[in-house]
């Protein structure tokens, strides 16, 4: 296989400074100096991405570069000490693998937690490759802008981390699979249907969550599955576009239905475009106590 042509550069910034002064590094008392770090893997020949993601604690962004020296780049500032970063890449002819593991090494103090947004990570990846990316959050917060990306997959375990998802314009290529399985905070998922995808399937525990299917690049028989635990479930669904949506009320969970909507069976709903239910959208939901909330871009507040 080609070796992968990858620079890796981690250096705490203050320290490594004043080392080169000559001055000692300065004591650590309350709180510690943070320290910065920056993984890249230089372009090639790869004309895909697989990468694997795991950063438990912190605030993480996520955009395309169009930068053609590189595929893909990762800009930490930490200042949580228990937290080692480690990088790889290997490339092999037209494939590329990232893998980014943030560890914990003995664990976070419970200052830490409360710190989590404190860790800040920055996240680019190259819009001329297709991508694979798998993402694990943990505590923190999350903004992913997909925008731009040539996504084949995307998979995102939110945990603790307040998520947003972004799709503002029509992926280049059709998505497989997109999954994301929710924790215990408020997750966005908004351009769902610039997304492109195949399949959905989404699974939130307890919080408030919005699935957002505004768009107008759905691929005909799209599916998405979506089972919420003890939540309030957002869905706002496209106007004038083909969609089947299953949801049955019961006594724990209220659903509400756009007007409009045609009852077709019981707990199965059309909107007025669907002509041939298989090439509509079709988007299922499952849920425990709650409420789910269903209504039009064009009447979403």
């Amino acid at each position: 296989s080609a070796q992968a042509m990858t620079r890796i550069l981690a250096f705490p910034a203050l320290s490594l400074l004043l080392a080169a002064w000559g001055l000692p590094a300065p004591e650590v008392h309350a709180r510690m100096q943070q320290q910065s770090y920056t993984f890249e893997a230089s372009a090639g020949d790869e004309r895909s991405l697989e990468a694997s993601l795991d950063i438990g604690l912190g605030s993480v962004r996520l955009r395309a570069m169009n930068d053609r020296a590189f595929i893909f780049r990762a800009e930490g500032v930490l200042r949580d000490e228990a937290l080692r970063p480690s990088f790889e890449y290997d490339a092999d002819g037209a494939h590329g693998e990232v893998v980014l593991d943030v560890d914990t090494g003995e664990g976070v103090s419970l200052g830490g937690l409360r710190g989590a947004e404190e860790n800040r990570w920055a996240l680019f990846v190259s819009d001329d490759v297709t991508l694979d990316l798998d993402l694990a959050l943990g505590v923190g917060e999350a903004d992913l802008d997909l925008t731009g990306l040539r996504v084949e997959r995307f998979e995102v375990a939110t945990g603790m981390a307040r998520t947003r998802v972004l799709f503002d314009r029509p992926n280049a290529v059709p998505m497989k699979m997109l999954s994301v399985e929710a924790g215990m905070a408020p997750v966005e998922l908004l351009g769902l249907g610039n997304a492109r995808f195949e399949r959905l399937e989404f699974e939130g525990g307890m919080g408030s969550f919005r699935l957002d299917f505004s768009g107008d690049a759905f691929l005909a028989g799209a599916r998405a599955d979506i089972e919420v635990g003890m939540a309030k479930l957002h869905l706002v669904l496209p106007d004038n576009k083909p969609v089947v949506l299953v949801a049955p009320d019961s006594w724990v969970s209220r659903v509400r239905i756009p007007n409009g909507y045609i009852k077709h069976d019981e707990g199965v709903w059309h909107s007025p475009s669907v002509r041939d239910p298989s090439d509509a959208l079709r988007i299922e939901v499952e849920a425990g106590m709650g409420s789910i909330e269903c209504v039009l871009a064009s009447d979403a507040r």
